[in-house]
């Protein structure tokens, strides 16, 4: 039924943007909150009825799924009952989905890097340990259902949707005979990532791990499970022996080999006792090749689904905060947290329309270049070793730059044990210890920052070092330093800020304020071998600014980390300071320095 122009609910359909064997998908716009003005969003409309017991069980499943509020699963906003026929009104992604992306082999070819496919399968097992919690299998994991956002806080994250097509994977199975019409070929699809269980219509939580375990074989090796063809994948999927992914990916090894295989075993009591051990198995037998740690630690320890569940709850209210923009050429870190109703529903309109909120949350998703993102430059694999001879030499006349400003007489300097230089810490948020100075947020609006105190004035080309451990939060909780921190003409803040998490990545932010706004600037990120990683590991970050060709040198240890440019008209000289951004995370720092650079 063509529906473009027509109206669901409350919302004006636009033009159709996809569809699978669910239903179609339509550009729309409305308000997601009464009141609210108008903003884009997707209408996945079911072609089944929506008495139908499948659309229904599909409606009860979506509903549950938006109620966790877990950001690595896409905002869901409302269902719809109109004129017979659900509809789910989701975050609207522009840039589509992962499938969407690789089909682009130009823009991310594959195999992509092992980090990256380590962090989106952390990422996303997290969201589905969460639903594993509460009674709820996803049973429709594929590339197609994956897709990358911007968080509230600014950070490119892996995110889930379509939760309640279990139902799709047998349904392929009957038509995988049909391989040469459009059902045959979506049927294979569909059966790429499907557990042997599920044609026979079974599913549970090692349903969804074999599944996000086959996507990982795909990323890591650029082949599928089985290459024959539809008629044929039933069978491959019930009988056929795995193709270790080292065979195809050769700078793989046998402890990545053994754990796919783990996951991707045919019987789902052979698998791993949960989608978080496998995770952290996959994340350490990658961190190993790698040679990083694992970028699950610290989470597959805690109760299924505690920590996800409870990280994504906290500092929450009834209303939304403002959108993401709808195609940012960067995505912009705002420290505040999504803010998205509970659990409750609210029926809004009657009649032929039986509407249903469940919740606020980002409206639009930003796709292009977030894959990129999560390791930065130089983040797709390659089976050719990089010409390194130039990055070596820059990171040998930086961390020879880096020494002989150390050599020198501090500026200002701290251990932190003891607040005996005059900073302004103020229980809770800050005190001092016998391990240092602890900086934590508390706050689901703005990060934790404390200014140090002066130590000769606003300084310019100079170097920032402090020692940072993260004592409580999760493995991807960011703390660091900030520096050139000066007030603009109107009295506001302006500074930039250098941050580690014990995943092993670093980000680099320009903060100032904007008439009307608070404006983040992402400037540079990645992941960093010199950085330790876990929660409790303790990194030396250190920031060297030169202002003769604007820039920042960043360090990690003592390491070359990279170099960013500086933001033309931002400030030249200024001082220094901690910040914690996520809310639940406490930093304790140590050993704070401040010396002149050399030029």
């Amino acid at each position: 039924m063509e529906r473009e122009r027509a109206f669901f609910g409350p919302y004006r359909l636009l033009k159709r943007v996809g569809g699978g064997g669910a239903g179609d998908v339509y550009l729309a716009e409305g308000s997601t909150q009464p009141g609210q003005p108008p903003t884009q969003v997707a209408i996945k409309i079911v072609r089944a009825a929506a008495d139908n017991p499948m659309s229904q069980s599909l409606g009860r499943d979506v509903t549950r799924a938006a109620a966790l509020n877990n950001k690595h699963i896409v905002p869901v906003h409302a269902t719809a009952v109109e004129g017979g026929a659900l509809g789910v009104v989701m975050a609207y992604a522009p840039g589509g989905s992962l499938a969407d992306e690789l089909r682009q082999s130009d823009l991310v070819p594959l195999p992509l890097a092992a980090a990256i496919v380590a962090r989106i399968v952390s990422q996303l097992a997290r969201a589905l340990d969460a639903a594993h919690a509460v009674g709820m299998a996803h049973g429709d994991i594929k590339p197609s259902n994956i897709f990358v956002r911007t968080s509230s806080q600014g950070a490119p994250i892996a995110t889930i949707s379509d939760f309640g097509q279990a139902f799709l994977t047998p349904l392929a199975a009957a038509r995988a005979s049909a391989e040469q019409t459009d059902q045959g070929r979506w049927a294979l699809d569909q059966l790429r990532f499907a557990a042997p269980e599920q044609l026979q219509g079974a599913i549970s939580p090692a349903t969804d791990q074999y599944a996000l375990a086959a996507v990982a074989y795909y990323l890591l090796t650029g082949s599928h499970l089985f290459a024959g063809a539809a008629r044929e994948a039933p069978g491959a999927i019930a009988h056929d022996p795995l193709t270790p992914p080292s065979r195809l990916n050769h700078s793989l090894d046998g402890e990545v080999d053994r754990i796919l295989q783990r996951a991707l075993a045919k019987g789902p009591e052979q698998r791993f006792p949960s989608i978080l051990a496998f995770a952290e198995a996959f994340a350490e037998a990658l961190g190993a090749t790698l040679g990083v740690g694992a970028s699950m630690q610290g989470v597959a320890r805690s109760s299924p689904g505690s920590r996800s569940v409870a990280r994504e709850t906290s500092g929450r209210s009834s209303a939304a905060l403002a959108d993401l923009p709808a195609d940012p050429p960067r995505p912009i870190r705002r420290w505040l947290i999504l803010l998205a109703s509970g659990a409750a529903l609210a029926a809004i309109l009657t009649c032929l329309l039986s509407w249903r909120l469940i919740g606020g949350g980002d409206s639009s998703l930003q796709l292009h270049g977030d894959i990129q993102r999560f390791l930065g430059p130089n983040s797709v694999a390659t089976n050719t070793p990089a010409d390194t001879s130039a990055t070596d030499s820059n990171a040998r006349a930086a961390e020879a730059q880096l020494t002989a400003a150390l050599a020198t007489a501090p500026l200002f300097t701290d251990p932190l044990t003891a607040n005996t230089q005059g900073w302004k810490a103020q229980n809770p948020t800050s005190f001092f210890a016998g391990d240092g100075l602890h900086v934590s947020n508390q706050s689901a609006q703005q990060p934790t920052l404390l200014s140090a105190p002066k130590p000769s004035g606003a300084l310019a080309n100079a170097v920032v070092r402090v020692r940072v451990t993260i004592v409580k939060g999760a493995v991807d909780d960011l703390a660091g330093i900030c520096f050139l921190n000066k007030l603009d003409s109107a009295g506001k803040p302006q500074f930039y800020c250098y941050l580690a998490s014990g995943e092993g990545r670093y980000e680099l932010w320009y903060y100032s304020v904007k008439p009307q706004a608070e404006r983040w600037q992402f400037l540079t990120s990645g992941y960093a071998p010199a950085l330790k990683t876990g929660v409790g590991q303790t990194n030396e970050l250190a920031a060297l600014t030169n202002m003769r060709d604007t820039s920042v040198t960043l360090f990690a240890n003592g390491k070359y980390v990279g170099k960013s440019s500086l933001i033309s008209g931002g400030p030249s000289a200024g001082g220094s300071g901690l910040l914690v951004l996520n809310v639940g995370a406490e930093a304790a720092f140590t050993q704070y320095a401040v010396y002149n650079a050399p030029q």
